[in-house]
């Protein structure tokens, strides 16, 4: 072979060394520059992750501190409420009306209706209009 066909050949070949080098040089730098990111973003969410089931544990020890009253989101007010109407409920009269053969549980009254207000700003007057208005009553 010639030399010149031999240095050809060297040549191409040192080309193409060069450029699998480049390709993994910046391929390799591209891969790293992508993972830094990543890798931070991690960081910090596994340090927000650490905070919140700080915060969770330090909210479930305050509970478990709570007196079983603090625990309750009712009032005694209305604990008291509560107990008054069952109380009545209980009452002999409240069970009669509320028995089945009770006039009360015989009788329905209801009704229905449709009505539009214009309210106008200023010296106009104000406009109720009554379109339906039904009332009924049944008594078995």
């Amino acid at each position: 072979m010639s030399k010149k066909v031999l240095l050809k050949s060297n040549l191409r070949q040192a080309v193409a060394v060069m450029i699998c080098v480049m390709t993994v040089i910046i391929f390799g730098s591209t891969v790293r520059a992508q993972e830094q990111p990543q890798n931070q973003r991690l960081k910090d969410l596994e340090k927000k992750l650490e905070k919140l089931q700080k915060e969770m544990q330090k909210l479930k020890q305050e509970q478990a501190k709570k007196p079983e009253k603090e625990k309750t989101s009712m009032s005694e007010e209305d604990i008291a409420t509560i107990k008054k109407a069952a109380e009545r409920l209980n009452d002999p009269t409240t069970q009669r009306l509320l028995s089945a053969d009770s006039w009360l549980q015989k009788f329905t009254l209801g009704g229905y209706g449709e009505m539009h207000a214009n309210f106008n700003q200023g010296s106009d007057e104000d406009q109720f209009d009554l379109h339906r208005l039904v009332f009924y009553y049944y008594s078995a």
